[in-house]
């Protein structure tokens, strides 16, 4: 039971390494690494709220690579986008 305890609080600290990271990374507007930090805390633990920033990192990629590629590609994905929001709904 101990050494549960030592590994449950070893994959939390791991968790929250690549979350901070993740979050710092978002806030940089460096959505490649931050998703990857982001899939590494899921990795670690499955949570609401690494869902949530994964999710967001994932949109913010999406954008910034249509943006990068031109007015139709843009155009393409805010309409997907506004589609799956709306399935959501």
């Amino acid at each position: 039971i101990a050494q549960k305890k030592v590994q449950q609080a070893k994959d939390d600290a791991l968790y929250q390494r690549f979350f901070d990271e993740g979050q710092r990374l978002f806030g940089k507007e460096q959505y490649d690494p931050a998703v990857a930090a982001f899939q590494s805390a899921r990795a670690v633990k499955k949570t609401a709220e690494v869902e949530a920033y994964l999710n967001q990192a994932l949109i913010q990629q999406a954008k910034a690579t249509a943006g990068r590629k031109g007015g139709k590609e843009r155009q393409e994905l805010e309409a997907q986008l506004a589609e799956e929001k709306e399935r959501r709904t």
